[in-house]
């Protein structure tokens, strides 16, 4: 047997390329980012050349960019993005007008951060948000909901105030019962109303018609008895042309009906009347002139 005729390395070269190839593998590991422990270390938020960026741009007042900056950060991190979640959200809520848009960034910032000491702020962004989408809908629903429970919490008082009164004056001598129907109580007379005489009761198909004979005692009908009227100013009589009403501060169409009619459940009537000048029924001013039908 013959013996190679190439050359073989020695032994102190192979040591002195097997140092330097771990020497190169230290430093490419610490250039990736990795501990002792071998985990990665992620770079915080606030430390991306895009954040940084983004408020640079905001400086310099120039929002659409910096948006577009916040933007790629989350690109980047999709999960631990929260601060450049909130900081786009409210570019979308105020340079964008684009409400949906903020909302979702909102709720991402507290899906990372909810027990963190902006989420009372984030949330009030949010409702914000949610008002600024709802005015943007046909129609503006969120007012009219609105006037709609304010309507219904008066008309509730209201209901309230006169089942009270009714029950303060029940069996008082001013409640007159017809038919066997529960007492009404007969309103008080209210400034600016015009007063219509109460007159008696048809007779009954076959009744006999009491006697009317002056003279003798008996009062003819609609002619008062000189005992009732005495000291008592005569009744108005009802104007024969078309009412109005000029509206004085903290009316209501309610407390209207309840002078003009005695009971404020009429008041449907009066705003039909008025909808050239009221498109909604709390939209009365002071000094307006409304029509009672």
């Amino acid at each position: 047997m013959t013996r190679s005729n190439h050359p073989t390395e020695s032994r102190p070269n192979a040591k002195f390329r097997l140092g330097w190839g771990m020497l190169a593998l230290v430093v490419l590991l610490a250039g990736t980012g990795c501990d002792q422990s071998g985990k990665v270390e992620v770079l915080p938020e606030t430390e991306e050349k895009a954040f940084h960026d983004a408020q640079q741009l905001m400086k310099e007042d120039r929002p659409k960019d910096a948006l577009a900056s916040y933007l790629r950060v989350i690109k980047k991190r999709p999960d631990d993005a929260p601060e450049s979640h909130l900081e786009a959200g409210q570019l979308y809520l105020k340079v964008e007008q684009n409400p949906v848009a903020a909302i979702y960034h909102f709720q991402e910032y507290l899906a990372v951060k909810p027990n963190s000491e902006q989420a009372p702020m984030v949330n009030q962004l949010i409702d914000t948000a949610k008002k600024e989408f709802a005015r943007t809908l046909p129609g503006q629903p969120m007012r009219s909901d609105y006037e709609r429970l304010d309507l219904l919490d008066k008309i509730k008082s209201l209901n309230a105030e006169n089942e009270q009164l009714r029950r303060q004056l029940a069996g008082h001598p001013s409640v007159v019962a017809v038919d066997n129907a529960p007492p009404v109580p007969t309103p008080a007379p209210t400034r600016g109303a015009t007063l219509v005489p109460t007159l008696p009761p048809p007779p009954a198909r076959g009744a006999p018609t009491p006697a009317t004979t002056p003279g003798r005692g008996t009062p003819t009908p609609g002619t008062p008895s000189s005992a009732s009227t005495r000291g008592a100013p005569p009744p108005v009589a009802a104007s024969a042309g078309p009412r109005t009403y000029p509206v004085v501060k903290g009316d209501t169409l309610s407390n209207i009906s309840n002078k003009m009619y005695g009971t404020p459940n009429r008041w449907q009537e009066i705003f039909n009347a008025n909808r050239d000048q009221l498109s909604t029924p709390n939209a009365m001013k002071p000094g307006q002139v409304l029509k009672i039908p």
